[in-house]
């Protein structure tokens, strides 16, 4: 499998924030370990992921996602009347 097939699956897997071992998890049947974090690079790179966290704890989600997030939280911090 080339690393373009290997990328599409992890973007496919990515319908929440999901770590690392989630990812694996749910790949790891058919992709080896160390394929899947050279995509994940890659598609950081490439601007179609983000990653938030530190270490064990980051999430990756699609970029589409970490903006639709943004725009709930800055829609919540409006409804709490907190200066943005």
């Amino acid at each position: 499998m080339n690393i373009e097939d290997i990328k599409e699956k992890v973007l496919g897997t990515l319908d929440r924030p999901m770590r690392n071992v989630d990812i694996y998890a749910k790949l790891k049947k058919s992709i080896p370990k160390n394929d899947i974090g050279k995509a994940i690079r890659d598609l950081r790179a490439e601007g179609k992921i983000v990653s938030i966290g530190d270490t064990a704890a980051r999430k990756h989600m699609l970029l589409s996602t970490a903006i639709e997030a943004l725009f709930i939280e800055v829609r919540r911090l409006k409804k709490s009347k907190l200066d943005i």
